[in-house]
């Protein structure tokens, strides 16, 4: 099997038992520079929203949905 590239979340996905895949993947992003500079974009335009005050005000909007 090969990875399935998943460019919104900037990650590629591999079963975690399936080391052929894994393998596959590693050896793609250490030597495409085009693949790697991607990923990196996409992962870093992913996380810009998780924040830790964005993490706090979940978390409260969970207690106060509890209390």
């Amino acid at each position: 099997a090969c990875p399935l590239q998943s460019p919104a979340t900037g990650t590629w996905r591999v079963h975690p038992g399936d080391v052929d895949a894994t393998a596959e993947a590693r050896t793609v992003v250490s030597s495409d520079a085009q693949v790697r500079a991607e990923l990196v974009r996409a992962g870093r335009a992913r996380s810009l929203p998780l924040t830790w005050r964005a993490s706090a005000l979940a978390h409260l909007q969970v207690w106060e949905a509890l209390a």
